[in-house]
């Protein structure tokens, strides 16, 4: 068993792509969402993996003010298909 090949995408969960753009990332825990999704549920994890933020998204373009500490922090989107995930990192 030398070669082992994967294929595909886990379970639903994607990387965001053109849906989704985040800046500045790295920020200092304001940042700013953009995105063509219809009301998509954000939710910000910490690296102990409790929820730091949770928001419906209403608007295409979204400010966000962040309150934690330094660190990598994952961002999940659900816009009710899909799961899209990206990192967060506050300096």
């Amino acid at each position: 068993m030398d070669n082992i090949n994967v294929f595909g995408q886990l379970s639903g969960v994607d990387h965001l792509d053109a849906l989704f753009t985040i800046f500045p990332n790295p920020s200092k825990g304001k940042f700013t969402i953009s995105h063509s999704l219809d009301n998509p549920e954000l939710i910000i994890y910490g690296a102990d993996g409790r929820i730091v933020f949770n928001q419906v998204l209403q608007t295409q373009q979204s400010n966000i003010e962040l309150n934690a500490k330094a660190g990598i922090y994952i961002l999940h989107v659900n816009d009710g298909i899909k799961t899209y995930v990206e990192k967060v990192t506050i300096h």
